[in-house]
């Protein structure tokens, strides 16, 4: 509206130049207009890139933060799934038959993909580099798909390992090995194993290429 209100006066007086047949005033009121329309264009560009840059800015800490709670996550449920796996092997080394190694995280049920969710939603996705994308999509994936085994996984502990966890020789068979669908369920342990740690991996080496891109 004050942009309006200034070029009113010199709309007038670019009339009253053509009325006067004065063409250097014709002229000079005629810059003055597309200078103002220049500039106003300019300053409302600038506000959208400076708009544009706090908002990238913003997502890039949003995922730098979320990527530093996978790391941390990562390595913890490392050293727990590890600590158990060594446990139950050197129990076995000595003779003795103990309930097969699990992973219980009674707080952990998907790991978070809110940030992700939102940077495509609000198309802030684009303002990063392509490779940078792709890896990002590839990284919560995997996120999605460690949710679904880690889901699948306590589903079973819990309905077929925890009522027996008093009755160890439940998980044997005759021979003195573990029953098949225990055998699998150690070998499901050792696969979320392999992809928590490749997440974290990623997640290392992702913060690092959003360090450069900020």
């Amino acid at each position: 509206m004050s942009a309006l209100r200034i070029s009113l006066p010199l709309f007038r007086r670019l009339r009253q130049a053509i009325r006067e047949q004065d063409p250097f005033e014709v002229a000079f009121e005629l810059f003055i207009v597309v200078l103002g329309v220049f500039l106003g264009l300019a300053a409302s560009n600038w506000s959208a890139a400076r708009h544009d840059r706090d908002d990238r800015r913003q997502m890039i800490v949003a995922l730098d933060e979320a990527l530093t709670d996978y790391v941390d996550s990562g390595h913890h449920i490392h050293r727990e799934i590890v600590g158990a796996i060594a446990n139950y092997d050197a129990l076995v080394a000595k003779g003795q038959r103990p309930p097969p190694p699990f992973l219980r995280f009674p707080l952990l049920d998907r790991p978070p993909t809110r940030t992700w969710d939102a940077l495509v939603a609000t198309g802030l996705a684009r303002s990063i580099s392509p490779r940078l994308v792709f890896r990002l999509a590839m990284h919560f994936s995997n996120a999605d798909s460690f949710g679904d085994r880690y889901q699948r996984y306590n589903q079973f502990t819990e309905k077929e390992v925890f009522p027996y966890e008093d009755r160890p020789k439940h998980f044997y068979g005759p021979d003195g090995r573990l029953r098949v669908a225990y055998a699998q369920y150690v070998q499901r342990l050792r696969e979320i194993l392999a992809l928590n740690d490749q997440m974290t991996d990623e997640a290392v080496s992702i913060r690092k290429d959003l360090g450069s891109e900020n």
